[in-house]
């Protein structure tokens, strides 16, 4: 995937939505949107951001001549090591100023998907801390959107 298009690599098979393809389009977006890098997960790394789906596409409405209203919830999960109160509370800040800025702009999804909206379901907050002082803080989003047959 190239910044100039970050379509590029996306192969969209008929009917079912991809979830790959719109992990791909939400995570380029946030990059190209925010400067805020995403990784796709954390590994061994001691700090960062990622981007989950906590569940598969659920389909709301279905349509007589195809396509369907699907939605699909999502985190945004910060791994911080904070020293202090203070940071794990920037921790959370930055998370919630994240989500206020995806429920506020529209990402541009390749066919067959339409964007509808992005919905704020949680709180930012801590989710795990680890044995070496390492933190896990997250908010949740859901993701309403279109496939359009």
């Amino acid at each position: 995937m190239t910044r100039s298009d970050p379509f590029s690599s996306c192969t969209l098979p008929a009917g079912e939505p991809n979830a790959a393809t719109l992990r791909r389009v939400l995570i380029d977006w946030i990059e190209q949107g925010t400067g805020v890098r995403v990784d796709y997960d954390f590994r061994e790394k001691y700090s960062g951001l990622t981007l989950a789906f906590t569940a598969g596409a659920f389909r709301q409405k279905g349509y007589i001549l195809g396509g369907y209203h699907a939605k699909i919830q999502f985190a945004l999960v910060c791994r911080t090591y904070p020293e202090d109160r203070e940071k794990r509370i920037t921790a959370d800040e930055q998370l919630t100023m994240l989500a206020d800025w995806m429920t506020q702009n529209r990402p541009v999804f390749p066919a067959p998907f339409r964007f509808r909206k992005i919905a704020q379901e949680s709180a930012a907050q801590m989710i795990k801390r680890y044995e070496n002082g390492m933190e896990d803080h997250s908010i949740t989003l859901t993701l309403y959107f279109e496939v359009i047959d």
